[in-house]
């Protein structure tokens, strides 16, 4: 990886964290994956109801 690369790729994760500071929107992404984890679940409890 370049230099230039690296450095903004390291610009681009700093505004990302900081971005999610400011916004608190950090919650709202733990709480979109703990959904979309139990959706999942959910989904393949069915599949495998449906299969036997």
């Amino acid at each position: 990886m370049s230099s230039c690369t690296q450095f903004w790729t390291i610009v681009f994760g700093i505004a990302v964290v900081l971005f999610l500071i400011v916004v608190g929107g950090a919650g709202d992404i733990v709480a979109m994956v703990r959904s979309l984890l139990e959706h999942r679940e959910k989904t393949e409890a069915e599949i495998g109801r449906d299969k036997s």
